[in-house]
């Protein structure tokens, strides 16, 4: 009985969290792990009844001592101890910037982060580090040159195009690796934020549109233009938004498991030259592949293929800048923060830069 009340009180521990944002003292680059007991009295309120409230009870000195950071959303023990180990991480990473007769690997690895905490380097780049890419996304003429385009932005920038791209285990046999397509191209976290039309959900999209326009002009487009793009990028993504799966139907694996041939791909989506693609991916042999969500790839294609080439430039455009804006110059990163930190999740605060 003493066993399993001591393994009660772990687990409730391990999910002890406080509700209000408290300002946190600020963190440190450390050289070693802090001590983590595994179970911790002191985190016990033995002022509460444990028969009344067992939560307050096994966590109420923790939460006490523990508020949420300004820059977190939440809190748990889990949180505090992965933040720790980023403050090691830190430690090592300026140990290696700063250190005398690095090995080449520590040289590697200390030039790269000195260099991702050179503000006043990045800061005066602006938008110079995609203006090649955003010079070829506003050369496009013509729909071929817009698939075009979306083949190769694919494998050189990490943004949502569309539809996402990638290998992963293969559900019916656990020892192969395969390739995989899946729903993407949203801006906003899930299809139910396009979707929904509560006051809230409104006001989101709202604000989101806003997002783009502010993006977007701070690469130096027009007001009108802002406006144009910001509503071809969101009539897109309610498009895609309304193809895709509902959370609830993802949980069904059966779901997302959907073994298609490139021919097959191909009558879903016959736009997209599929042999050139995955060339272009760096699997150019693949035969079979997981179509995760058909019904999405169908939606891809009318999009594609109906959309004018106006409003394609400026979907492209915005979703490899959102993507590129948290490593952008300050106002970008600022940008990026406000709405996907602070306006979605209610982070009062951004990261500090390590």
């Amino acid at each position: 009985m003493r066993s399993k009340t001591l393994l009660a009180l772990a687990s409730v521990f391990a999910a002890c969290t406080q509700a209000l944002p408290v300002q946190q003292a600020a963190p440190q680059a450390l050289q070693g792990m802090p001590y983590s007991p595994s179970l911790d009295v002191t985190s016990l309120d033995r002022s509460a009844d444990p028969c009344q409230d067992f939560y307050k009870f096994s966590c109420g000195s923790w939460e006490k001592n523990n508020p949420i950071p300004a820059d977190q959303a939440g809190w748990s023990v889990y949180a505090k101890l992965a933040n720790d180990n980023q403050q090691f991480l830190w430690g090592i990473l300026e140990d290696d910037a700063k250190a005398q007769n690095r090995t080449p690997i520590q040289q590697k690895v200390g030039d790269y982060f000195a260099a991702c905490m050179n503000t006043s380097a990045i800061d005066a780049l602006g938008d110079e580090p995609l203006q090649p890419e955003l010079a070829r996304i506003a050369a496009l003429k013509t729909r071929a040159d817009g698939l075009s385009a979306l083949t190769r932005l694919h494998h050189e920038y990490a943004g949502s195009f569309f539809f996402g791209s990638g290998t992963g285990q293969d559900a019916a046999d656990s020892s192969l690796m395969i390739v995989e397509l899946s729903a993407g191209g949203l801006g906003l976290p899930d299809r139910d934020y396009y979707t929904k039309t509560d006051e809230k959900s409104v006001k989101i999209r709202e604000q989101y549109a806003a997002y783009i326009r502010q993006l977007l002009g701070l690469t130096g487009e027009s007001a009108e233009q802002t406006k144009a793009d910001a509503d071809a990028t969101l009539r897109i993504e309610t498009a895609l938004a309304k193809a895709s799966l509902t959370r609830v139907e993802r949980r069904d694996p059966h779901n997302t498991y959907h073994m298609k041939t490139v021919v097959e791909l191909a009558s879903l989506a016959p736009s997209i030259d599929w042999p050139l693609y995955f060339k272009i991916q760096g699997a150019p042999d693949v035969a079979r592949l997981n179509v995760s969500q058909p019904e999405f790839m169908k939606a891809v294609e009318a999009e594609l293929t109906t959309e004018d080439v106006a409003a394609l430039r400026g979907y492209l455009r915005f979703h490899l800048l959102t993507a590129a804006a948290p490593n952008l110059a300050h106002p970008f990163e600022q940008a990026s923060f406000d709405f996907f930190s602070k306006t979605l999740r209610g982070v009062p605060a951004m990261p500090s830069r390590w």
